[in-house]
């Protein structure tokens, strides 16, 4: 059982991976060179913030849930799914005052909108990976990675 945990482990990953690739390929090739720098600061940008997330909430809830009870693991990812929305309005004003900043303002709360989504996604995926249920993560990313 759980060499195939890491096989769709791995699996999710490399959907995670293809996904980004693609959008980063697609976008370079359909858009003027501006709006790919535009996307490009805001995706940067969304990536570190995306870090100071998992480092303040994914990953204490990643040990803990991994070492806990099912109904304990239930609250405690609820709680996590909480934190991440209180979280997303500091992280969200950052990623709004970079879209002013960039000269894109009307992307502002579109950027912000899919950081909640992407954080409250990644919290889901990596609380479900930490229960060893790898099947589950890779069902939903390739969803949200390979259509976006």
């Amino acid at each position: 059982l759980f060499d195939l945990q890491g096989f769709w482990a791995i699996g999710d990953q490399a959907i995670v991976s293809l996904g980004n690739f693609l959008t980063t390929i697609i976008l370079a090739r359909s858009v003027s060179p501006e709006s790919y720098g535009v996307w490009t600061v805001l995706f940067g940008l969304m990536l570190f913030l995306n870090s100071v997330h998992a480092s303040v909430i994914v990953y204490p809830l990643t040990v803990i849930t991994a070492t806990s009870e099912s109904e304990e693991s239930k609250s405690r990812i609820s709680g996590a799914l909480v934190l991440t929305l209180l979280l997303s309005l500091p992280l969200g004003l950052v990623v709004v005052g970079a879209a002013v900043f960039v000269g894109a303002p009307e992307l502002g709360l579109m950027a912000w909108l899919a950081l909640i989504c992407w954080q409250l996604q990644e919290t889901a995926r990596r609380a479900l990976m930490a229960r060893f249920s790898c099947r589950k993560a890779l069902i939903g990313d390739a969803i949200s990675y390979l259509c976006q």
